[in-house]
């Protein structure tokens, strides 16, 4: 069976004054600082005193930019999760994406056993196999 666990995501952003943004509303929030040269604190200055919703603001952002085939802001999170009980296959689609680092169990150290087959029940009773 599949297992994803979910350990951490980021970056997020803690604020001088404690305020913490989520990674999709600090990747987006700073893509609109390519069009600004002020810091995050500003940017999330002038967006609050406009009266701006950020989470409104992070979702325009990125369908816009998307939109407009630069979807580099997107591909900006980093998620730390474990997957186990996948096959190699699964797992080199897991690992297919262009940008990302990963760490797969090794083939060449791990002792594989009829445990670690992913085949149907029937075949797997089969002792000829």
């Amino acid at each position: 069976m599949v297992q994803l666990r979910l350990y951490s995501y980021g970056p997020t952003a803690v604020l001088g004054d404690g305020t913490v943004i989520p990674p999709d509303v600090f990747i987006a929030i700073e893509g609109l600082g390519t069009f600004e040269g002020v810091s995050l604190e500003k940017r999330m200055e002038k967006l609050n005193a406009e009266g701006k919703d950020i989470h409104k603001v992070a979702v325009k952002t990125h369908r816009e930019s998307t939109r407009r085939g630069h979807a580099s802001i997107t591909t900006s999170l980093q998620l730390m999760m474990e997957v186990t009980g996948c096959s190699r296959a699964l797992s080199m689609l897991l690992v297919a994406p262009p940008f990302g680092s990963y760490l797969r169990e090794s083939q060449r150290r791990v002792t594989v056993t009829r445990d670690h087959m992913a085949a149907p029940q029937a075949l797997k009773n089969n002792t000829r196999f």
